[in-house]
């Protein structure tokens, strides 16, 4: 089993939540991305 990552200031906080249920700041494009891998949507053209 790994350790817990290293804290640094690339990532603030992690946690899993389901994909309806999502964090309020949780970015427009972050949600499509989670939208691509769990609903099947099409991957955008355009990051």
């Amino acid at each position: 089993m790994r350790p817990p990552p290293y804290p640094n200031r690339e990532i603030a906080e992690a946690g899993f939540f389901p994909p309806d249920a999502l964090p309020a700041a949780t970015t427009p494009a972050t949600r499509r991305r989670i939208a691509e891998i769990v609903y099947g949507h099409p991957p955008a053209a355009h990051w």
